[in-house]
């Protein structure tokens, strides 16, 4: 209880820093709409006014937390063109599925690794493990999953899509090879990346 209440302050300073950080960037919220030659700067002082965004922006955080803090709305996204909760459930079941995959591979490696170098202390094979252990965990993990991501879906899923895996009756191993191209696997690191889906 005493941590989950330190918490709060915690929370409320990293809301405000992101906050910030989406209003200050450049074109702010209302950038999609900004690329698009077919709304005049009349149509983007109307959205400014009807989201509030012509508002200081401590009136704007206020209100944007207020509204969470009451009835559990997140906004509207202007990207997505709905609102950010249910931009999110769409995406839940995938993100799910690809969080569970990415912790299940990852497990399953982690233990099968540590169980063989313990089975054979100082060997080969031991030696290799371990090296692989420690430039997983000293690796950036961003920059990993970024090579992973380029690795699987530039290349390795353009060669899945010439095969025609869908022709040969196996959409669930295409569903799965698309699932696991965001994933990263460092076997015994015991990390992983499971960004939130997006199809």
């Amino acid at each position: 209880m005493r941590r989950t209440l330190q918490s709060i302050p915690l929370l409320l300073l990293i809301s405000i820093i992101l906050f910030l950080i989406t209003t200050n960037a450049p074109g702010g919220a209302l950038a999609p709409y900004l690329a698009n030659p077919h709304i005049t700067p009349a149509d983007i002082v109307r959205l400014k006014h009807n989201l509030g965004l012509d508002q200081p922006v401590p009136i704007q955080y206020l209100k944007w937390l207020w509204h969470i803090v009451s009835s559990g709305d997140l906004g509207w996204s202007t990207s997505n063109s709905e609102p950010v909760v249910q931009a999110i459930l769409d995406r839940a079941v995938a993100t799910l599925e690809l969080t569970i995959s990415a912790f299940v591979i990852a497990l399953s490696l982690g233990l099968s690794a540590g169980l063989f170098s313990a089975i054979k202390p100082y060997s080969f094979w031991d030696y290799f493990i371990t090296t692989f252990a420690f430039f997983g965990q000293s690796m950036p993990v961003f920059w990993f999953a970024l090579m992973l991501q380029l690795a699987l879906a530039v290349h390795g899923i353009f060669l899945l899509e010439n095969m025609n895996l869908e022709a040969l009756a196996a959409r669930r191993v295409y569903e799965f090879a698309l699932l696991v191209q965001p994933l990263k696997i460092k076997g015994g690191t015991g990390s992983t990346v499971a960004p939130v889906a997006l199809f």
